[in-house]
């Protein structure tokens, strides 16, 4: 039989667990709501006297940016806003605070009394901006009710180091020029968020969505050949008494900048009080006539087309007539039965033209556009412009532009893409696209930038037979460039500076270059040094010539690139 009186009672306990779970849930029910209504939305039962909302943005941190040894060439620095609670802080005392804060940072002590009455119903305030650490750290010390809020900021240890490739942040944490602009969107990282409720027991946070930190960039700029390379154009501009100039370095294989710098320059740790014209890097914007430099790439035309060879002649009168424009050499010589080598070592215009002139029109303007004259480069860089190249049939070409292009003169170009269209020539006639960010790291991955060639623009053979007459060039006619135990393959140029109507006639206005490869049989970089408007000197063998010789000495010990021991028996 069944216990009655058993089963009763276990139905009723079942009954008493019953309901004291269904007490329970709507106990934790209520429990929720309170904690919904009181902690999360407190504006929805504060008084607004008492609790102020507020969206904190939370600011992520900037990448670094690093030379190719892992030097910081820009970092992240701490900056502080000082804030404080107004109503938390007794009226009598604002004066006094006003008083020492503006000393300590500068800011008029009236518009920190007045941000204090303003804000005096508020619990949160800000008196002041991006103060440093160290100061924010004695506003501590004070006991006045007063706490700093870190933000970030950015700082460039080397100074004026690097200062047109670096380029800058602004107050708003936006890059600027070089690669901080270009690269702006993966250094600045995401930006987070916090919803806040301030009141009288202090701030309850009701969001968050933490920041996602931007990426360090490792570039391809070697920080010791940066600074030889500044150091030698300051003291260029200074003993020409020049007023600007730019020294490039490639690497021919890659396209690596090893170096690029100009002057004047700036230092980004006070773009704030830099002139803003200074803030174009005149190494990829500058557009300027390169001159007798131009004549290495006429000349590749021509081997590559099968127009010349190393072996070729021709007879220089002096002069010749291209669309009923005669041009001269520029030191006004007629050479008779010339060689191809010899256009290179005497600089003849006559000669450049006679290619160009063969080539014809088509052809030839095709080899420029190959070269990448006239297009931009794709650097990665801020700033960059295409140049002037005027082609047949456009509005503002005419014959005579055939002869006088093809040594340098009616066409604009900008320092890179000249050293980058002779670092083709040093790399076999493969020309390879320029770039400056070789890694990109962010958390714990890792993006390695890999070089890209662009397009083969004159054949092995031309480059190798080219090469050799640019180090005979060297050897015959800049004896004083060569450098002991290397073989040098390069070439000099002065161009003169083109004003509306013409050309600038005072002797001085002119662009002093030298450009040239080394070792020329196994090229390990390519440096294009120009010069602007020299006063002592004006050609670019006495010029800019030694400069890159200078340089060029630096980095065989820099780079561990041995003598080359055929060519020290040889000059022995």
């Amino acid at each position: 039989m069944i216990d009655t009186a058993s089963y009763a009672e276990k139905q009723g306990t079942l009954r008493i667990i019953a309901v004291a779970l269904i007490l329970f849930s709507a106990l934790l029910a209520l429990i929720g709501r309170f904690f919904y209504w009181q902690i999360l939305c407190p504006d929805s039962t504060m008084d607004d006297d008492i609790w102020h909302p507020r969206t904190l943005e939370i600011l992520p941190r900037r990448g670094d940016i690093l030379d190719c040894t892992g030097h910081p060439l820009a970092l992240e620095i701490p900056y502080y806003h000082i804030c404080c609670a107004p109503k938390s802080i007794k009226p009598e005392k604002w004066p006094e605070i006003a008083e020492r804060l503006a000393a300590l940072v500068g800011e008029p002590r009236d518009a920190i009394l007045n941000t204090l009455r303003e804000n005096s119903d508020k619990y949160y305030a800000r008196l002041a901006w991006y103060v440093p650490a160290a100061k924010a750290r004695v506003v501590k010390t004070w006991n006045l009710g007063l706490y700093p809020e870190a933000t970030p900021g950015r700082g460039y240890p080397e100074g004026d180091v690097a200062g047109h490739i670096l380029g800058f942040v602004n107050v708003a944490g936006k890059g600027s020029c070089g690669v901080e602009g270009f690269y702006n969107e993966k250094l600045a990282g995401e930006k987070g968020l916090e919803r806040l409720y301030d009141g009288p027991r202090g701030s309850v946070s009701v969001e968050y969505r933490p920041a996602k930190d931007g990426a360090d960039l490792v570039l391809t700029v070697n920080r010791t050949m940066q600074y030889e390379v500044e150091k030698a154009l300051r003291e260029v501009i200074q003993k020409e008494r020049a007023e600007s100039g730019t020294i490039i370095v490639l690497e021919p294989k890659t396209g690596a900048i090893l170096a690029m710098a100009s002057f004047p320059s700036y230092d980004p740790n006070n773009y704030a009080e830099t002139p803003q014209k200074l803030f174009a890097n005149p190494a990829i914007s500058k557009q300027y006539e390169p001159g007798s430099v131009m004549k290495i790439v006429t000349l590749a035309a021509g081997l590559d087309s099968g127009i010349i060879t190393q072996d070729s002649t021709y007879i220089d009168n002096g002069y010749i007539l291209v669309g009923g424009r005669p041009i001269r050499n520029s030191d006004g010589n007629a050479y008779g039965r010339a060689t191809m080598t010899q256009i290179l070592a005497h600089s003849l215009n006559v000669g450049a033209a006679t290619i160009s002139m063969e080539l014809r029109a088509d052809r030839f303007y095709r080899y420029l556009r190959s070269f990448g004259f006239g297009e931009l480069s794709g650097v990665d860089l801020a700033g960059e412009v295409a140049g002037t190249v005027h082609i047949p049939g456009g509005p503002d070409w005419s014959e005579a532009d055939l002869g006088t292009n093809a040594f340098g003169q009616g066409i604009a170009v900008t320092p890179l893409q000249m050293v980058t269209a002779v670092a083709a020539v040093a790399n076999g006639g493969v020309l390879m696209k320029p770039y400056i960010v070789k890694e990109v790291r962010q958390s714990n991955r890792v993006q390695v930038i890999e070089p890209k060639a662009v397009r083969r623009v004159i054949s092995s053979k031309a480059a190798r037979d080219l090469t050799e007459m640019m180090v005979e060039a060297v050897e015959t006619g800049a004896k004083a460039i060569t450098v002991e135990g290397y073989l040098i393959a390069g070439k000099t140029g002065t161009a003169e500076i083109p004003i509306p109507g013409g050309y600038d006639p005072r002797p001085t206005a002119v662009v002093a270059s030298f450009v040239g490869f080394a070792p020329a049989e196994d090229p390990r970089f390519v440096i294009l040094v120009n010069v602007e408007h020299p006063q002592v000197e004006r050609w670019g063998g006495t010029v800019a010539g030694p400069v890159f010789r200078a340089l060029a000495k630096r980095f065989f010990t820099l780079l561990d690139i041995p003598p080359n021991q055929a060519v020290l028996a040889q000059r022995q």
